[in-house]
């Protein structure tokens, strides 16, 4: 793994985007995914616990619960993949709260001290909802999400917001962070959303947060986005510049094929 400052990204992010190519978050929970990821040519890795639990077999959710200490679990992960990942800057998805783990900057120079990059919000309180974000508010959420996070863009980090809706979308933007992946949504319905919904949403959110922080680069992942049509018809008539992949869509990456060559081997006959 290598590190990379901030203006190092931000010189690679401009390559790419005057040159009219779309940038690209790819989710990494194993080596094995952070390896091709990486041969894919993706702007960005991010290793964090929902994308770890995902590649073994588990609902990415499973990630943002109680079964591990997820912080930790990106070092150590990184720890894992550091001879793995060559030249890609890696993003830790961690839950950025200093009610729960006090000053965390000695965490942020571990977190540069293995190879990371920038940090994630993934986990965090704005992938939920109802009654259960109500209470994660109570105690944390996401101002104080982003309070952290500014503590880690002052320390030489890439930051990156993660939000579902308007709202926290403009909390993301006001907290000055450099980029913000917009989840479209991770429901059977989301999925069935039509293209052009997802279009106005986009729309909706791009100008309320350029209108707080221009310079904010805008991802977007979840939803319909199954494949490349979709994603040129979101380019073509927004101002998104990249998409993270492997949001919750890994599985239909991953695991159609694999099931597909399993039916074709299942299918031969013997003699």
């Amino acid at each position: 793994m290598k590190t990379y400052t901030r203006d190092e990204i931000k010189q690679r992010i401009t390559h790419e985007t005057d040159n009219g190519r779309a940038l690209v978050i790819g989710n990494a929970g194993l080596g094995m995914t952070a390896k091709f990821i990486e041969r894919g040519g993706a702007d960005f890795l991010t290793i964090n616990a929902p994308a770890y639990y995902q590649m073994r077999g588990y609902p990415p959710i499973t990630g943002c619960i109680a079964v591990t200490e997820c912080n930790e679990l990106v070092i150590e992960l990184a720890q894992r993949m550091k001879n793995i990942i060559k030249d890609t800057p890696v993003i830790a998805g961690i839950y950025c709260n200093e009610r729960a783990y006090g000053d965390m900057t000695e965490y942020f120079e571990r977190l540069k001290e293995t190879g990371y990059s920038g940090v994630m919000t993934y986990p965090t309180a704005a992938m939920e909802e109802g009654v259960f974000r109500d209470y994660l508010e109570s105690a944390s959420g996401l101002e104080m999400e982003m309070a952290c996070m500014k503590r880690a863009k002052s320390q030489g980090l890439y930051t990156i917001g993660f939000a579902m809706d308007l709202a926290d979308a403009v909390t993301v933007a006001r907290a000055g962070l450099d980029a913000l992946v917009f989840s479209l949504g991770i429901l059977k319905e989301d999925v069935k959303m039509p293209v052009e919904e997802a279009v106005d949403r986009i729309r909706a959110v791009e100008k309320a947060i350029h209108e707080v922080s221009p310079g904010i680069l805008l991802f977007v992942a979840g939803g319909p986005i199954r494949g490349a049509a979709e994603l040129k018809r979101i380019f073509e008539d927004t101002d998104a510049v990249g998409y993270m992949d492997g949001h919750f869509a890994l599985p239909l990456v991953i695991s159609e094929p694999i099931a597909q060559a399993a039916v074709s081997f299942k299918e031969k006959k013997l003699n």
